[in-house]
């Protein structure tokens, strides 16, 4: 029995999961916890509370949407980032980083500088009751979570100024960036499509 498992692992092969990937996946796991939380409350509260259309008729959804047409093109310039580096091609995955930071910046200053200042000012606030509180929560905790990625982009450009070509940092980026974009792909139709 012992010489049948002794075989068996000799014949493993190894897998092409490289510690930033494996650890991005880990954290990944703790996330999606996290916001699993999240998206759960406002989809009981959603059910539950009265008033939630009627507030949700207050959001903006022409803002709303273009934030997710910026978040899904960030997406693939970020998948095309890691293709290209992966092929060789790295001023091109520069380049296609650089798109998805102007896109990731988009979406922070539609968020913070125009939606909710407007909101805020017609009186739009969390003390206006669950739908407010959730929404300034949910939204903000997605807007801090897109800053992260874009500091970590950051940094990644920075150390493509040399010669270390940063393919597993870059996909494990990636995964994070993806998985920021679909936390959003819940909450744009619990917030702006009730």
């Amino acid at each position: 029995m012992a010489h049948a498992q002794a075989h068996s692992l000799e014949h493993v092969e190894p897998t092409n999961i490289g510690p930033p990937k494996l650890g991005m996946w880990l954290f990944l796991s703790g996330e999606v916890v996290l916001f699993g939380g999240v998206i759960m409350t406002i989809v009981l509260f959603r059910i539950s509370f009265p008033g939630w259309k009627e507030a949700s008729e207050h959001t903006n959804p022409i803002i709303g949407s273009v934030n997710t047409f910026n978040l899904l093109t960030s997406s693939m310039l970020v998948a095309l980032a890691h293709k290209m580096s992966a092929t060789g091609n790295h001023g091109l995955s520069k380049l296609c980083i650089l798109g998805c930071l102007a896109f990731g910046i988009l979406f922070l200053v539609l968020k913070w500088a125009i939606e909710w200042p407007v909101e805020i000012m017609k009186g739009y606030t969390i003390h206006e009751g669950p739908f407010w509180q959730l929404y300034y929560a949910a939204t903000g905790l997605h807007a801090v979570h897109v800053l992260i990625g874009l500091i970590a982009f950051t940094v990644i450009l920075i150390l493509y100024m040399g010669k270390w070509r940063p393919n597993f940092t870059l996909e494990a980026t990636a995964l994070y960036w993806h998985f920021v974009d679909i936390v959003w792909l819940f909450l744009w139709p619990l917030f702006y499509l009730s």
